[in-house]
């Protein structure tokens, strides 16, 4: 609170914090409390998001920043490999079989679902006022808006999926692998073998790859 103060310049009785959470970051060894702050400022509500290291009271000033350190120390350790999977691999033969969920890689066709739901939000004043009340955009007393609007979430999701995996999926077609594959979540599953993995491991489109029963991959948010 006392960056917050110094930074801002909002009294500390005028700041409550309302939830805190450790967030990790393997790759660097570093772990840090997410704060979530709130704060009245000349009659106006503000929140805000600080990462703070419960070592030293340090602030980190950009989490961006240090999601790519985390991503670069990562990929230099382990390519686009889950740290589990890549384990289980040091013991396998070339031509041995692993069932793995890939995930792309982020770029400029990646969309969060804030980021859509912002998009969307745009195109309808009733769904700017909801998702500023309720969180989401469909959320209209209309159902017919409400039906629209969830339609051109959908759309756009879709769309961003659809553009995200395509480098995955033609890969995985020139490897001769049958792919699944779902609509709205950007996850892409198959079977490779070791030799295959290793190579997938090193593809930029790439993200990340999980072996079957080691999958958090990021949850569709639908109407």
């Amino acid at each position: 609170m006392q960056y917050l103060a110094e930074h801002e310049g909002i009294p500390l009785e005028q700041i409550i914090v309302l939830a805190e959470s450790p967030m990790q970051f393997p790759a660097l060894g570093r772990e840090y409390q997410h704060v979530t702050l709130e704060a009245e400022q000349n009659d106006v509500r503000r929140q805000f998001v600080l990462l703070v290291d419960p070592k030293t009271g340090e602030v980190e000033p950009s989490l961006p920043q240090l999601r790519a350190a985390e991503e670069a120390a990562h990929r230099a350790q382990y390519g686009a490999l889950d740290p589990l999977l890549y384990n289980r691999l040091q013991a396998a033969e070339e031509g041995d079989l692993f069932v793995v969920a890939i995930s792309p890689a982020a770029n400029e066709h990646t969309r969060q679902p804030e980021q859509l739901f912002a998009e969307v939000a745009a195109l309808f004043p009733e769904a700017e006022a909801a998702l500023q009340s309720h969180g989401a955009p469909w959320l209209v007393d209309d159902p017919a808006l409400a039906a629209q609007i969830g339609l051109e979430y959908q759309a756009r999701l879709e769309a961003s999926v659809a553009l995200s995996t395509e480098p995955i999926l033609t890969w995985l077609e020139s490897q001769g692998v049958a792919a699944e594959s779902a609509p709205s979540i950007p996850i892409v599953s198959a079977t490779l073998t070791k030799a295959q993995l290793l190579e997938a491991s090193r593809l930029p489109a790439i993200g990340r790859i999980f072996a079957d029963d080691n999958v958090e991959g990021p949850a569709s948010t639908s109407p």
